[in-house]
């Protein structure tokens, strides 16, 4: 089944092209790699040091969509050279949302 999910984080310290750079590339990097995360996307506010992670996730039920989700962004931090403390989950902005992908939020891959 397909789910869209969403993670923002928030960074300690500045967050910078450089830093969000690297985020991206290792998510795109894990998007090749696993056939189980597709269509990644990243927005940001580098002044207020967020980033929101989406994407969608191919798992057989809700709760392992949640966590395919967190680990896919964790994994992803740790390129930046940050411990996973160095970011932390903006729960409190509802900076967790995953449910079933719309046929518009989940690619037909043959």
């Amino acid at each position: 089944m397909k789910f869209y999910g969403e993670m923002r984080v928030q960074g300690s310290g500045p967050l910078d092209g450089a830093r969000f750079d690297t985020l991206a590339y290792a998510l795109a990097a894990i998007e090749e790699s696993d056939p189980a995360v597709s269509d990644v996307d990243l927005t940001a506010s580098l002044a207020q040091g967020w980033v929101t992670a989406s994407m969608t996730l191919d798992q057989d039920n809700l709760e392992l969509a949640i966590g395919k989700l967190l680990a896919t962004v964790r994994a992803a931090i740790y390129p930046n050279g940050d411990a996973v403390g160095g970011w932390r989950s903006l729960t409190e902005t509802a900076g967790l949302s995953v449910q079933p992908a719309t046929d518009d939020q989940a690619r037909v891959t043959p």
